[in-house]
């Protein structure tokens, strides 16, 4: 998506270097990502299932593309001066691993199975972290960060098999 030469204008003048300090907004580019739209998701899974020991195990990876969160903007004072100004804000990119595992066993004397099941999410423990656009900035800088934790779920299950 473009910008407009106004907006950019704008980002120039309040951006103007202080001398002896050191930059850290380098500049506005002339395109930007779509709101919420990464730029690329990768998917994998490594599974193993063995019907007669009645054992499913996966492992699954997940990957995203920082997430434009905020489009950045600059706000004018009725005399012209800037007055405000934001950069652009994303989501940052991320990793994460997750694992299911489950057995089955039969229970003739019941004619059905029943199932263990075990999921842990976020495998990785990875940080999340809302940072601002690095390409406007000298390095990727965060606004915050947090972690998200792992996510432990179980289950047990019987199947009626007539």
């Amino acid at each position: 998506m473009g910008r407009t030469d106004a907006e950019l204008a704008r980002s120039r003048a309040f951006f103007l270097a202080v001398p002896g300090d050191p930059v850290k907004f380098t500049s506005y580019d002339k395109d930007r990502r779509l709101f919420g739209q990464p730029e690329w998701i990768a998917n994998a899974d490594l599974s193993f299932d063995n019907p007669d020991w009645g054992t499913k195990v996966t492992l699954t990876y997940f990957a995203i593309s920082d997430i434009l969160d905020a489009a950045g903007t600059a706000a004018v004072s009725p005399n012209g001066s800037i007055i405000s100004f934001t950069l652009d804000r994303y989501i940052d990119s991320i990793t994460q691993l997750n694992l299911i595992a489950s057995q089955t066993w039969p229970v003739s004397a019941l004619g059905g199975d029943v199932t263990l099941k075990a999921n842990i999410k976020n495998l990785t423990d990875t940080k999340r972290r809302i940072v601002y656009d690095q390409d406007q900035t000298n390095s990727k800088i965060a606004e915050r960060s947090f972690k998200v934790g792992l996510d432990y779920s179980i289950g047990l299950s019987f199947t009626l098999s007539f």
